[in-house]
Protein backbone atom coordinates (compact mmCIF):
# COMPACT_ATOMS: atom_id res chain seq x y z
CA UNK A 1 0.00 0.00 0.00
CA UNK A 2 2.70 2.06 0.83
CA UNK A 3 4.48 1.91 -2.62
CA UNK A 4 1.33 2.72 -4.40
CA UNK A 5 1.14 5.76 -2.24
CA UNK A 6 4.84 7.09 -2.85
CA UNK A 7 4.05 6.64 -6.93
CA UNK A 8 1.32 8.12 -6.49
CA UNK A 9 2.76 11.20 -4.67
CA UNK A 10 6.09 10.64 -7.43
CA UNK A 11 3.34 10.94 -10.43
CA UNK A 12 1.64 14.00 -8.73
CA UNK A 13 4.82 15.55 -8.23
CA UNK A 14 5.86 14.84 -11.60
CA UNK A 15 2.43 16.85 -13.39
CA UNK A 16 3.13 19.82 -11.44
CA UNK A 17 6.60 20.04 -12.36
CA UNK A 18 6.08 18.73 -15.91
CA UNK A 19 3.17 22.46 -15.58
CA UNK A 20 5.43 24.49 -14.37
CA UNK A 21 8.45 23.31 -16.66
CA UNK A 22 6.04 23.66 -19.40
CA UNK A 23 7.48 26.10 -22.89
CA UNK A 24 4.15 28.27 -22.13
CA UNK A 25 4.84 28.73 -18.15
CA UNK A 26 5.61 31.74 -16.73
CA UNK A 27 8.07 33.20 -15.15
CA UNK A 28 7.29 32.77 -11.48
CA UNK A 29 5.97 28.95 -12.10
CA UNK A 30 9.77 27.94 -14.26
CA UNK A 31 11.43 29.52 -10.89
CA UNK A 32 9.21 27.68 -8.71
CA UNK A 33 9.64 24.59 -10.81
CA UNK A 34 13.59 24.69 -10.96
CA UNK A 35 13.49 25.57 -7.41
CA UNK A 36 10.87 22.08 -6.83
CA UNK A 37 14.02 20.01 -8.47
CA UNK A 38 16.49 21.05 -5.64
CA UNK A 39 18.28 23.48 -7.50
CA UNK A 40 19.10 27.03 -5.13
CA UNK A 41 18.41 30.09 -5.76
CA UNK A 42 21.63 30.99 -5.64
CA UNK A 43 22.28 28.50 -8.63
CA UNK A 44 19.70 30.13 -10.57
CA UNK A 45 21.00 33.53 -9.89
CA UNK A 46 24.48 32.82 -11.07
CA UNK A 47 22.52 30.96 -14.38
CA UNK A 48 21.11 34.31 -15.01
CA UNK A 49 24.16 36.26 -15.01
CA UNK A 50 25.46 36.87 -11.46
CA UNK A 51 21.87 38.18 -10.66
CA UNK A 52 21.42 38.87 -6.72
CA UNK A 53 19.26 35.56 -5.02
CA UNK A 54 16.46 38.37 -4.08
CA UNK A 55 16.21 39.20 -8.19
CA UNK A 56 15.13 35.72 -7.80
CA UNK A 57 13.18 35.56 -5.14
CA UNK A 58 11.36 38.02 -6.55
CA UNK A 59 10.52 36.05 -9.99
CA UNK A 60 9.72 33.19 -8.11
CA UNK A 61 6.97 35.48 -6.06
CA UNK A 62 5.77 36.99 -9.41
CA UNK A 63 7.04 40.56 -8.32
CA UNK A 64 9.12 41.12 -11.09
CA UNK A 65 10.49 39.49 -14.29
CA UNK A 66 14.27 39.02 -15.21
CA UNK A 67 15.98 41.17 -18.37
CA UNK A 68 16.23 39.41 -21.66
CA UNK A 69 19.65 37.39 -21.25
CA UNK A 70 18.81 36.04 -18.03
CA UNK A 71 15.16 35.38 -19.15
CA UNK A 72 16.89 33.26 -22.05
CA UNK A 73 19.20 31.50 -19.78
CA UNK A 74 16.29 30.88 -17.31
CA UNK A 75 14.24 29.10 -20.29
CA UNK A 76 17.68 27.23 -21.04
CA UNK A 77 17.78 25.31 -17.71
CA UNK A 78 13.89 24.50 -17.61
CA UNK A 79 14.25 23.14 -21.32
CA UNK A 80 16.82 20.74 -19.96
CA UNK A 81 15.06 20.47 -16.74
CA UNK A 82 12.17 19.71 -18.75
CA UNK A 83 13.90 16.61 -21.20
CA UNK A 84 15.34 14.75 -18.02
CA UNK A 85 11.66 14.78 -16.25
CA UNK A 86 9.60 13.95 -19.55
CA UNK A 87 12.27 10.80 -19.97
CA UNK A 88 11.41 9.42 -16.26
CA UNK A 89 14.32 10.71 -13.96
CA UNK A 90 12.96 11.70 -10.66
CA UNK A 91 12.61 15.41 -10.16
CA UNK A 92 14.57 14.67 -7.00
CA UNK A 93 17.42 13.54 -9.34
CA UNK A 94 17.49 16.48 -11.95
CA UNK A 95 19.04 18.83 -9.85
CA UNK A 96 21.40 16.50 -8.79
CA UNK A 97 22.42 15.98 -12.94
CA UNK A 98 22.57 19.86 -13.71
CA UNK A 99 25.69 20.30 -10.61
CA UNK A 100 27.00 16.90 -10.75
CA UNK A 101 29.82 16.12 -13.20
CA UNK A 102 29.02 15.21 -16.56
CA UNK A 103 31.89 13.22 -18.76
CA UNK A 104 30.38 14.57 -22.14
CA UNK A 105 30.39 17.68 -21.28
CA UNK A 106 33.55 17.56 -19.28
CA UNK A 107 32.29 19.88 -17.13
CA UNK A 108 29.07 20.51 -14.70
CA UNK A 109 26.01 21.19 -17.14
CA UNK A 110 24.72 24.07 -14.80
CA UNK A 111 27.91 26.10 -15.35
CA UNK A 112 27.50 25.66 -19.29
CA UNK A 113 23.90 25.99 -19.30
CA UNK A 114 24.77 30.05 -19.98
CA UNK A 115 26.83 29.32 -22.76
CA UNK A 116 26.54 26.11 -24.74
CA UNK A 117 22.91 25.97 -23.99
CA UNK A 118 22.43 23.38 -26.85
CA UNK A 119 25.69 21.16 -26.11
CA UNK A 120 23.78 20.92 -22.55
CA UNK A 121 20.42 19.71 -24.23
CA UNK A 122 22.18 17.37 -26.89
CA UNK A 123 23.27 15.56 -23.53
CA UNK A 124 20.25 15.15 -21.66
CA UNK A 125 18.65 13.80 -25.12
CA UNK A 126 21.37 11.39 -24.64
CA UNK A 127 20.51 10.86 -20.84
CA UNK A 128 16.97 10.31 -21.92
CA UNK A 129 18.17 7.20 -25.16
CA UNK A 130 20.67 5.84 -22.30
CA UNK A 131 17.06 5.82 -19.68
CA UNK A 132 15.62 3.77 -22.75
CA UNK A 133 12.94 6.91 -23.66
CA UNK A 134 13.47 9.66 -25.58
CA UNK A 135 11.53 13.28 -24.61
CA UNK A 136 10.97 16.13 -26.60
CA UNK A 137 11.05 19.60 -25.98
Amino acid sequence: MAQTETASHLDGERAALGYALAPAATTSERVRGLLDIGLHASELARVAGSVSVSAVRNWAADQAEPRPHAAIALDDLRAVAKILLDSGMEPRRIGHWLRGWNPLLENRPLDLIATVPMEVRRVAHAETLFAGTSAET
